[in-house]
């Protein structure tokens, strides 16, 4: 973390990071679960530095070290929902949806719920990028039913629900799209967010009118 607060500083950064990896290696060997993490940072500096042949290069290191490397549940998300940022912003969508399926698959069944529900909303969203509608729904009902149960998290089921509702319209389902923003309307409500309350009931209003539904549609942005 102190390494990347120096980001702007390429090659400082490269060197905390390095030294920290030569430590770790001396230390532990190379089975060590937090050196995936450590390249994958330095893939990340040199992604942002534009350094294309260098940031694959760590990427490499990166697999083979996952490949050696019994990471402990607690490092499972942090290492793969970086490792697929990482890939994201290098422009590898389909390498960051295998780091996030992955790293769902290791946290099946673990105590890191909340961990869990962020990476497949993760994943929700790659699929809606790669048009897959159909997936994108299926783990945002996923993350939706996970989260039920956690009431410390209600913002993320109503963020989910409006996912839901997006990728509904994505594929010209308005029905079903309206009834998932008007879901997300209540639950905002509840939670007096007024801001998602208020885009909520617009979106589920505009869906009235992709459905033909032009009188409802009115008196629902009148009501």
């Amino acid at each position: 973390n102190i390494a990347l607060s120096y980001a702007q500083n390429f090659d400082k950064s490269k060197q905390l990071l390095e030294e920290a990896l030569t430590q770790r290696k001396n230390e532990f060997k190379d089975k060590d679960p937090v050196i995936p993490l450590l390249l994958t940072k330095l893939a990340t500096l040199c992604v942002w530095h534009g350094k294309k042949e260098s940031a694959n290069k760590y990427f490499s290191q990166t697999e083979e070290a996952l490949k050696n490397t019994k990471l402990s549940k607690d490092l499972v998300f942090i290492t793969f929902n970086d490792l697929a940022t990482t890939y994201e912003e290098a422009g590898k969508n389909d390498e960051a949806l295998s780091a996030l399926e992955r790293g769902y698959k290791m946290l099946d069944g673990s105590k890191y719920p909340l961990e869990k529900i962020f990476m497949t909303l993760r994943l929700a969203e790659l699929y809606g990028t790669k048009g897959d509608g159909p997936k994108a729904i299926e783990f945002y009902k996923k993350a939706f039913s996970e989260s039920k149960n956690l009431n410390e998290i209600e913002i993320l089921t109503i963020y989910a629900l409006g996912n839901m509702a997006d990728m509904y319209k994505t594929i010209k389902d308005y029905s079903t799209a309206k009834s998932y923003y008007d879901k997300q309307y209540e639950e905002a409500r509840k939670l007096k967010n007024d801001d998602l309350s208020g885009s909520s009931r617009l979106n589920s209003c505009v869906m009235l009118f992709k459905q033909n539904k032009r009188t409802e549609g009115i008196q629902c942005f009148e009501d």
